[in-house]
């Protein structure tokens, strides 16, 4: 009986120790499932794979010049954002694409990059070969990788911690002066003897303004050459209805050899000037004056620009 007793005992207590092993492996303390680690980001340098400077997606189809809408479309989710797109899977890339107020057109498309400016630089010299140089109002530095064939500029300079590169549009001394005598080479509509819509409508991407003030006048601007920091413009003369002559302003940004280069082109394009004081005249036809005088660009008169 004793013996019966004593292993009727020692069954319930294992039993019981089974039970209380079963709890434990059940309750509070048994491990949660491992939390999932942050996807990996990318550096914003590796956006920009290729050996010439070009914009990467998704705005690798939006150009300086292109509508709006036609942008937009290009870029939904860009033009979505409100105070920039932060770009998904990159650490940090924050993309916006400017419009110019009045014509709603491409103005520039930027790409801010968590990298300070010399890492950043550092790294598109490696992609685009060595920047051209120049300091700003504060004397720091600002990077430039030219390609006038695509007609692509980015401009680096730095941000606080960070960097933006800002991408325009650029020209050669080539494209601007071209090889036709009696007409520049960014002429594709030309200009002498067009009617102000036929110049409105040709130029309509370097965005074209009527002044108020001078009804018989339209100006539009012009990319900057590859040896300057900024653009030109263009102020073309209308009498009866036509173009009768025209201005045109190009930067050469204290380059001697860039405005050696300007003059002799010109030459090419209406014949060997006269000096006059601070001018030459250019016989052509049609008869070019060019105040040369200037240390950052020239000012060059075409036919009766005159009111």
């Amino acid at each position: 009986m004793t013996t019966t007793l004593g292993a009727f005992a020692v069954a319930v207590l294992a039993l019981g120790a089974c039970g209380k092993s079963e709890d434990k492996s059940s309750g509070s303390s048994a491990k949660e499932p491992a939390a999932k680690a942050p996807a990996a980001t990318r550096s914003g340098l590796e956006l920009f794979a290729g050996k010439v400077p070009a914009l990467p997606p998704p705005v690798d189809k939006i150009k300086p010049g292109m509508p709006g809408d036609q942008a937009k479309a290009a870029a939904p989710d860009v033009f979505a954002a409100k105070y920039g797109y932060e770009l998904p899977g990159y650490d940090d890339v924050e993309i916006k694409v400017y419009l110019h107020d009045k014509s709603q057109r491409v103005h520039e498309t930027q790409i801010e990059l968590k990298e300070p400016l010399e890492t950043a630089k550092t790294e598109l010299a490696k992609k685009w070969g060595e920047p051209r140089t120049t300091k700003n109002s504060i004397d720091a530095a600002i990077y430039y990788w030219d390609h006038p064939a695509t007609g692509v500029r980015a401009k680096l300079e730095g941000r606080a911690t960070k960097s933006v590169i800002h991408f325009s549009d650029v020209m050669s001394n080539e494209q601007l002066l071209g090889t036709t005598p009696g007409k520049f080479g960014f002429e594709t509509t030309p200009l002498l003897g067009a009617t102000k819509d036929a110049v409105m409508k040709g130029y309509e991407v370097r965005d074209p303004q009527e002044r108020a003030d001078d009804p018989d006048a339209v100006w539009f601007s012009l990319p900057p050459l590859d040896t300057s920091e900024y653009g030109g413009s263009v102020a073309v003369r209308f009498k009866n209805g036509a173009a009768t002559g025209y201005t045109v302003s190009v930067s050469f940004s204290w380059d001697p050899a860039a405005k050696a280069k300007l003059l002799a082109g010109l030459e090419t394009l209406f014949g060997k000037p006269t000096p006059d004081r601070m001018y030459l005249d250019f016989p052509g036809p049609p008869k070019v004056k060019v105040d040369h005088d200037g240390k950052d660009q020239l000012v060059i008169w075409v036919a009766d620009y005159k009111k």
